[in-house]
This record gives C-alpha cells, sequence and structure tokens, in this order.
C-alpha cells in the first residue's frame, strides 16, 4: 500500500536516528503522502515491535479546510476498509482508526487554530502538513504533548514548501541549524531532508514545465526549494553579500543612533546604528530582551555604548512606550529613564506609516553601495522566552538578517510588512531609518548641544569625564 520513493525511503530512514525531522522544500515531492504513511508507520510498529495497542499520533495543519485538501480524502482513498477507517468519533474526533488486527492505533486529525487547546493530549508522534503556515510558538506548544508510554523517542515530523509566516524559524532551525540556547541539547535530532519534483518518479514531464513557467519568486521556492527567495517575500533585493558586513566597531566620531522596538512578553528589540562619512547606516550591532525590565533594559544598553565611549545623537521608541500604564501612570519611556536613558523621540507612525517605513527600507536597500549594512553582531538577553533575565548576555547571530529576507508582505497591503511574530527587529530598524533620514535630510538632533534638554539627556555621560575633558 504503501510505495515510498527513494527520497521518501531516506525519511522513513532518518525517522529512525532523528526526532525532528522536515522533508520537502519544493513541490512535487509528495510531501503529504509521506507524512501520512510515516504516521501509519509508526503506529504498525508500535503495534508489531513495542507491542503497543491503542497509540495516538497527531496530524496537524494549519486549518481544517486545509487537513480536508490534503490529507482527510486521501487517507480515505488509499487505506483499504480492513486496515482502518476515517471516523469521527464522539471521544476523540476525527482521525483514521487502525482495527484490532493492526493494533487499534489511530491517527487524529487536527487543526492548529488554536493549540492550547491541545494541552492535556498525549501523542506518540505528529506530523505537521506546511510547517511554514505555523509560527514558532506553536511549535513548542506542539512539541512537549510528545509523550506516550512505553514510546522512549516520540517524533515530531513535518513537510513544508519556503514562504509562510513561520519561514523565518523553520529556517533557521532545519536549513541554517542556529539553535537557541534551550534547543542546542537536541540539535542533533534536527534533520532535513530536502525533495524536488524530480525525486517523484510518479509525476510527468508536464509538472516541470508548469513549475518553470511560474514566477521568478514561485518558480525559486516551488521548483527549486529555494529557502532564500519565496512567494510573499517583501525585501527581495536583500543580498547577505551586499548587505551586510563583518563585525567592527565604528569609529568613535561616526554619529549614533538608537532605534528600540519596545516589548515584554514579546522581544525588546534595541538596534545601534553609525553613520558614517558618506551617510551609510551600518546597523552594527543589535540586542534582544525576552522578559526583561525597561529599566534593565536601558541600563545594558546604556553599558553597551558606554563601552565604546560614544554619544548616542538621537533615541527612538515605538509609540507603546509612550502610553501610560493606568495603575502607575509610567510608561515605558520613564523606565527607560530609570535605566538611564532620556530624550525619546516618537518614531513615525499613523495612517499609511508602515508603507512608508517599507518604502525607506527599499531605498536603503537598493544601490551599490546600500545606503544600510549590518553587521552580524547580536546579544541576547535571557533568550529563553518562559525564562529570567541572565546576567551575562549572551552572543548570537543576528535575529535582524535572519527574519529581513523572511518578511511577508501583508495580503491586504501588499505594499507593507504583515504583522507577525517576526517583525520586531524589522520595526526598531526602520524606526531608526525613518528618524535619521525622512526626505532625504538627516533632522536635527532632538536636544540641541547644550541646552538644558541635551544637559539632563546626557547627565550620566557628563559626570563620567574627567576634570581635563570637561
Amino acid at each position: 500500500m504503501f510505495r515510498p520513493h527513494s527520497r521518501q525511503r531516506d525519511f522513513i530512514r532518518a525517522i529512525c536516528k532523528h526526532d525532528y525531522l522536515l522533508y520537502g522544500g519544493a513541490g512535487g515531492g509528495g510531501k503529504s503522502y509521506v507524512l501520512r504513511w510515516s504516521l501509519i508507520t509508526i503506529l504498525l510498529d508500535a503495534f508489531a515491535r513495542l507491542k503497543l495497542t491503542g497509540v495516538r499520533v497527531g496530524l496537524f495543519s494549519s486549518t481544517y479546510r486545509t487537513l480536508q485538501d490534503r490529507q482527510i480524502g486521501r487517507l480515505m482513498a488509499e487505506v483499504p476498509a480492513h486496515m482502518g477507517v476515517v471516523k469521527d468519533t464522539q471521544s476523540e474526533g476525527l482521525g483514521l482508526y487502525l482495527t484490532p488486527a493492526y493494533g487499534s492505533g489511530a491517527i487524529l486529525l487536527r487543526n492548529l487554530d488554536d493549540p492550547s487547546k491541545y494541552k492535556s493530549a498525549e501523542f506518540a508522534a505528529m506530523g505537521v502538513d506546511e510547517l511554514t503556515e505555523c509560527e514558532e510558538q506553536t511549535f513548542h506548544d506542539l512539541r512537549f504533548r510528545l509523550r506516550w508510554p512505553g514510546v522512549r523517542r516520540p517524533k515530531f515530523l513535518a513537510a513544508s514548501n519556503p514562504g509562510g509566516i513561520g519561514h523565518a524559524w523553520v529556517k533557521r532551525l532545519w536549513i541554517d541549524r542556529q539553535f537557541p540556547v534551550e534547543l542546542a541539547p537536541l540539535a542533533n535530532e534536527f534533520r532535513y531532508i530536502p525533495a524536488k519534483f524530480s525525486d517523484n518518479p510518479h509525476l510527468s514531464a508536464g509538472y516541470d514545465a508548469t513549475l518553470s513557467s511560474l514566477p521568478d519568486q514561485m518558480r525559486a521556492a516551488v521548483r527549486d526549494g529555494s529557502w532564500d527567495i519565496f512567494v510573499g517575500q517583501l525585501f527581495t533585493e536583500f543580498r547577505r553579500y551586499l548587505h551586510t558586513e563583518p563585525a567592527f566597531t565604528p569609529p568613535a566620531w561616526w554619529t549614533r543612533l538608537v532605534a528600540n522596538d519596545p516589548g515584554f512578553a514579546d522581544p525588546s528589540v534595541w538596534i545601534c546604528f553609525a553613520i558614517d562619512q558618506d551617510g551609510r547606516l551600518h546597523a552594527y550591532r543589535e540586542h534582544t530582551f525576552y522578559r526583561t525590565a525597561p529599566s534593565e533594559q536601558a541600563r545594558q544598553v546604556k553599558a553597551a555604548m558606554a563601552s565604546e565611549g560614544v554619544r548616542c545623537e538621537r533615541w527612538i521608541t515605538g509609540m507603546d512606550a509612550f502610553i501610560g500604564n493606568n495603575e502607575t501612570a509610567k510608561t515605558t519611556v520613564d523606565y527607560y529613564g530609570e535605566g538611564g536613558i532620556f530624550g525619546f523621540q516618537r518614531p513615525i507612525h499613523g495612517a499609511g506609516s508602515r508603507k512608508e517605513r517599507a518604502v525607506a527600507l527599499h531605498q536603503h536597500l537598493t544601490g551599490n553601495p546600500p545606503r544600510l549594512v549590518i553587521q552580524d553582531n547580536a546579544w541576547v538577553y535571557s533568550p529563553n522566552p518562559v525564562g529570567y533575565p541572565l546576567a551575562v548576555p549572551v552572543k548570537c547571530p543576528s535575529r535582524l538578517i535572519a527574519t529581513l529576507p523572511s518578511l511577508p508582505a501583508s495580503i491586504t497591503h501588499p505594499e507593507q510588512v504583515d504583522e507577525c511574530a517576526i517583525d520586531h527587529w524589522y520595526d526598531a530598524l526602520t524606526y531608526g531609518i525613518c528618524a535619521w533620514s525622512q526626505n532625504g535630510v538627516n533632522p536635527e538632533p532632538l536636544f540641541k548641544r547644550g541646552t538644558l534638554g541635551d544637559i539632563l539627556a546626557h547627565a550620566s555621560e557628563i559626570e563620567d569625564k574627567d576634570d581635563e575633558m570637561w
């Protein structure tokens, strides 16, 4: 009944050695087919080898409609009645239920509109169709439910093409193999099995001609399986060789600017810019904080700037930071002040501002040399979102570089970035770009040198100077 081609067999073999597997990358590789039959194989193995009956595995998709289109009808057609039947039961819902002769196991068919509703469920294995349609938190919500009595190593299986809201984090884990601290011990369990149209002998040559006739971005993702270019990508002009540079500390006389997208449960991102003599913006350092008090964020960033012996001309933060708490009447900007940073400027905001920020970034990415370059020089504070702030920051690859090429365009407003889980670094970046250069004119500093506002904003810097410098 199950007749895998050679690449699908590679995936089946990899299940024996790894716990987190991704299959696909291009259209026509037989992703949905190998996913459902891998789960059936796991059920049969649990019965035949481990002598377990009634084992449950899950097959997930973003919505019930996609689950119906990709899996339900195919299961009904491919699995003979003597082996199992697709039905909806009162106790467990929709699924493929195997007969007692095959162990009475079941593939429970589920959608991911709200992963938290499965918090009490247990699965011996999971399969997710089109993983890039899911946010990273969905992956974590699912994987901690991987447990079943008698199954020592539950499996997480996924199949996907490039693109979608989850493109960046899927690429980061399975393609680039960049793991956060909490996942580093499991790095060897992650395995990517690439598959293309050419791997599938059951498709006709006419299908290849169809894929080859697609527009550039769509062809790169669907035919070639490229994880660098995909449908819906907004900033297609981004190129690592052109828009990134080796890490270095800019000269002290270059102008400094810091932009912040505030957050606590969501990441709080600070991007430090240095502007050279030609007016190019160098995003030379970024700080990402998780569940860290705003005053502590400000203290850490201010200390990093002080270690360079430079003065920041401008501080910009998102509009949320200027909204006061109903009980304390304090704003995030007030807490930043407690950490030693004053004089924040409001970002570009209001109707049309998201589009204007995207246009500004497009403008800064064009040209050779471009007006924006990014250093792979990032620091993360409390890399585990559910943990506590770390006493010592952790060096990691730049999340701005990782997320920028993966930002999707909004469906309703295709000229601006869609609101998604990876737009925090983009928001901080474009706040800074727009604050520094609107209409091609560099604005005056928020406080002119020598005024009372300037003195108060940089009071601690003045105190640090020695007598001769003063």
